[in-house]
């Protein structure tokens, strides 16, 4: 049996990086998300009152817990996630898996008995946001995977929100130009090697699985589905089979995004549900847009993606963080010059075109620690050095022009200054 979520929580628990709660009704649980947002401890209801599941959320709620999962220290997340990136490890197809200890075929699929809960009270309904969709390209037989919100708007049928250039939307674009079906899975309560790849930003026709499978150190195990031609993770919690009609969308939305603001209601595909399966009494995951665990999801391709640009052009940098927000970022440098660090800006821009602030700083400064950064800020930038960039292209979902301008801040020590700016500490 390959290791799933419950083995990493195992992990978690003896690193003493996991919370657990014995018993609560899933009205409380947004309550008690909300007030966990921001912190790096995972949290897993054992129980949820009415409920086979329990529910877990902050699974990859720190750098911390990346570390774990990459088996390095917080500072060496970037290349390793990268070696992954450039060896995938093909998946191998098994048997059966623990996924499929119990079913629920055509009518008896029910997805008021999972705990989704409402997030936000202007939330249009419960939303599931952990689900890892699968599905395949109708003409290539790629496989892609990817997370998206899905909104329960009954029973059998989920809402899910597509991006214009996502590689689903390309999928159910073409699946329609060819008058099919896109059968999709969904599978929640992932081990966080599965997570990680979803959220990869990688090239259409790479199967993310096989970044799985470079993260894990070992080809994912997959299982067939039991109602359409699909293959799952064996060994995850839940998982939705069903199929997108490519001529049928439904009102989605509102939803509270990761910036904290409710994206508006809107046509958006409908998912149609033809089984569920799951492991005996279930853990259900859950990740509430704009927080920490969200943050980290969103900032990690995108650092990764700067991180290697900068190596690229011979730039030493020690690291990258584009989180809480990834509307803004910091760099860790070790230049050769002023120029190099306003290249390495314009570059962490070029790489990342949603980054609005970003700012350089030197190696002694803690990129993960914001008022260090403003300290930095503070004593060694100038804002008459600073430089903005006028009608550039920024985050795509912008009525009111706040996201087409870019400012870039040289908070590095002046070249032959480091005695002046030497930090004043104990050791």
């Amino acid at each position: 049996m390959q290791e799933g979520l419950r083995d990493y929580l195992r992990n978690l628990y003896h690193k003493n990086k996991l919370e657990e709660i014995e018993d609560i009704s899933i009205e409380d649980i947004p309550d008690l998300i909300f007030a966990n947002r921001k912190s790096p401890q995972t949290i897993w209801i054992k129980k949820v009152r009415g409920f086979e599941s329990g529910f877990l959320f902050n699974v990859l709620s720190s750098r911390d817990h990346y570390a774990i999962v990459f088996g390095c220290t917080i500072h060496e997340i970037w290349p390793a996630y990268l070696k992954c990136l450039a060896n995938p490890v093909k998946p191998v197809l098994i048997k059966s898996g623990s996924v499929q200890e119990v079913q629920y075929i055509g009518s008896q699929v029910d997805l008021y008995k999972l705990p989704v809960v409402k997030y936000n009270a202007l939330d249009a309904s419960p939303y599931i946001t952990a689900g890892v969709v699968l599905a395949r390209d109708p003409e290539t037989g790629i496989r892609n995977v990817s997370i998206h919100r899905l909104q329960v708007q009954g029973k059998q049928q989920l809402g899910i929100r597509l991006e214009p250039d996502s590689h689903l939307e390309l999928i159910r674009k073409k699946a329609g130009e060819l008058g099919k079906r896109v059968q999709v899975a969904i599978t929640i309560g992932n081990h966080p090697a599965e997570i990680i790849a979803a959220v990869s930003k990688v090239h259409f026709g790479l199967d993310e699985l096989e970044i799985a499978g470079a993260i894990r150190g070992e080809p994912l195990q997959l299982t067939k589905c039991v109602t359409i031609d699909a293959e799952v993770p064996a060994w995850a919690e839940i998982v939705l089979e069903g199929y997108i009609d490519p001529e049928d969308d439904a009102p989605e939305g509102p939803f509270g995004d990761f910036m904290g603001y409710y994206v508006p209601r809107g046509e958006n595909p409908a998912i149609h549900l033809t089984a569920i399966t799951h492991r005996e009494n279930p853990v259900f995951q859950g990740i509430r847009a704009g927080s920490l665990e969200d943050s980290l999801l969103l900032a990690l391709s995108r650092e990764a993606a700067v991180f290697k640009a900068l190596k690229e052009e011979g730039i030493d940098v020690a690291g990258v963080n584009l989180s809480p927000v990834v509307l803004n970022g910091v760099i860790s440098l070790r230049p050769k010059d002023k120029a190099e660090v306003r290249k390495a800006l314009e570059i962490a821009l070029e790489q990342v075109p949603w980054l609005k602030y970003c700012v350089a700083v030197d190696p002694d400064v803690d990129i993960f620690n914001w008022e260090d950064v403003l300290w930095a800020l503070a004593t060694r930038s100038s804002p008459d050095k600073a430089i903005v960039f006028n009608n550039t292209n920024g985050f795509s979902r912008d009525p009111f022009n706040v996201h087409r301008a870019k400012l870039i801040i040289d908070a590095t020590i002046p070249a032959g200054a480091g005695n002046a700016f030497r930090r004043a500490i104990p050791r």
